[in-house]
Order: C-alpha cells, then structure tokens, then sequence
C-alpha cells in the first residue's frame, strides 16, 4: 500500500508538472513543451539536419536519426565534408537550409546532428508562421532547433541569413540569424514564434548525470524537454580542427560574448535602427583578437 501511494503520488505531481508547463505565447500561437501537450497524431512534418563526414558527429547523427525513426518522423540527414573548423561547419547550415528550402520548398524544422527528439515537436500553420525558433535573453536566437515556414519572407530571411554566414563563416551562424531577423523586421513583418526551453534542453555532461536526468524527467520530478541537445561542440570542437600553420586565422571564431552591449539592446529591444553587420563584426573581431579584419579576409576566404 505504501508503495502504491507513494506511485500515486509520484503520477499526481507528474500530471501537474505537466499541465504547468502548457503555455501560449505571441501572436496567439500555441506551443505545448509536455508530455500531455504535444500532439502525437501522425500529421506531415518533416525534418533535416546535416553532419560533417569523418568526423565524430556523425555518430551524433545516428542518435538523431534513431529519435526520428522512433517518432515516424519525415527526415534527411546529409553528410557534408568538413571545412577544417567547428564555426566554419556551422556556417554551412544557412546553405544547407536554404538549399532545402528552394528544392522542397518550406514547412520544416531544423536540428543540430548532436540533438535528439524525446517527442514530436509543435505542428505549426507553415503559411503563418515564418520561423519558430527560441531567443535567449529577447536577442540571441538558439539556431539548434528552428521551424521554418513556406512565405516569401522566409525565403527572404534565410537568403539574408545565408548571405552573412557566406560573408563572415567565422562568426556563429546563430549570432548571425539574429542580425538577419532584425534587419528583416525593419522592412517587412515578419511572424517569429519564439519557442520555448524545451526545444533547447542541455544536456552536456557524462552519461551517469543525463541518466538521471531522463529518470527524473520520467517520474515527472524534472519537466520533460521536447528536444534534448548535447552540446557535442564542448566535446568534439577541436576534433574537427585543422589548422593550416602558414594561416592560422583560419580557427578565429566569434560568438556572442563579444557582442558590444548597444547591438543588444537594440536587437532584444526591437529598435528600428538597422544593424550594420559588417561595421558590428569589424568591431566584434578587434575586440577579441586585437587585429583587423579587413587585414585577414583573403586568410579567411582560402
């Protein structure tokens, strides 16, 4: 009996959890990041992600694959040859989406090869929503889960997105989505559904710690995540680097924490101030490395 109760009690806190954490947010569009909130019917929905050959994310890939064939979930994973660095890999995922985007068209979401789906993701209206992504801090998008729609504004936004990672593969291709959403939003409406934590769950550490994790998301002691990311690149990130000694500006990389405080602010404020990207990225560059990048462009375009 006492077992009983103590399971019953166990149920009771997991269904509340549950209901906790249903929300709606902007644009009167729903996601649901729980067990009891998801839909599971077996509605179209396709996904593509992509990982670099001969190199240990391909074994983060299989994990992915395995969550999507779990779920009867539509994919194409690729795998793509390495450009000698994690940050210049990443740069290939505009590309990449934008490829998919002008062959099969739209509605579909993206995630990183070293993700992993613990339940079908949120079905959304592919001709109302543009993108559906989750903003750290109101300005930092989490370009490892994203949802993109079938508008000629999506189009737009990733042709825009594609164009900086082309011009600045040294930069994260996240840190970049940003800017192109922004600059976006000043010309033209553009509907962004800001997803929830769920679909941006960490889990980094070793085995014994995501095991328990998982245990604790099963009894409904720790909300259940819709997607499980892995942070591969504090793993993997020197594993896919290859320093070229005669340049090595080849592994600069910049990512948000060089991001001068006024971008920010104007990105999480939603100022109608466009951002010059390029001007923002000289600075971001000198201000991490000490050197110019105008001095360093032809390095980086070999």
């Amino acid at each position: 009996m006492r077992t009983t109760d103590a399971f019953s009690q166990i149920e009771r806190r997991r269904k509340l959890t549950r209901r906790a954490h249903c929300t709606t947010i902007g644009l009167n569009l729903s996601f649901r990041y729980s067990f009891d909130c998801i839909s599971t019917s077996n509605v179209h929905m396709r996904v593509i992600s992509f990982y670099t050959i001969d190199t240990p994310y391909e074994d983060e890939a299989k994990r992915l694959e395995k969550s999507l064939r779990r779920l009867g979930i539509e994919y194409a994973i690729a795998g793509l040859p390495s450009l000698g660095s994690w940050v210049a890999n990443c740069a290939q995922k505009a590309r990449f989406i934008r490829d998919e985007f002008n062959t099969n068209g739209g509605d579909f979401w993206w995630f990183d090869a070293d993700a992993e789906l613990a339940v079908q993701p949120e079905r959304f209206d592919p001709e109302k929503v543009d993108i559906a992504i989750a903003l750290r801090h109101g300005w930092d998008p989490a370009s490892g889960s994203c949802f993109f729609g079938t508008s000629n504004t999506t189009a737009r936004l990733i042709d825009l997105w594609t164009e900086y990672c082309e011009t600045y593969p040294f930069v994260w291709d996240q840190f970049l989505l940003g800017f192109a959403l922004h600059n976006m939003r000043i010309v033209e409406p553009i509907n962004v559904v800001q997803l929830s934590n769920a679909y941006i769950r960490k889990y980094k550490k070793g085995k014994i710690t995501i095991f328990f994790k998982k245990l604790r998301e099963l009894v409904g002691i720790r909300p259940a995540p819709i997607v499980r990311q892995y942070q591969a690149s504090q793993r993997l990130k020197n594993a896919v680097l290859k320093v070229n000694p005669e340049n090595p500006s080849n592994h600069i990389e910049i990512g948000d924490r060089s991001c001068p405080d006024h971008i920010r602010q104007v990105i999480a404020g939603r100022r109608s101030e466009p951002i010059d990207v390029g001007a923002v990225v000289e600075q971001m560059v000198k201000a991490e490395y000490g050197i110019s990048m105008q001095s360093q462009t032809s390095s980086w375009s070999d």
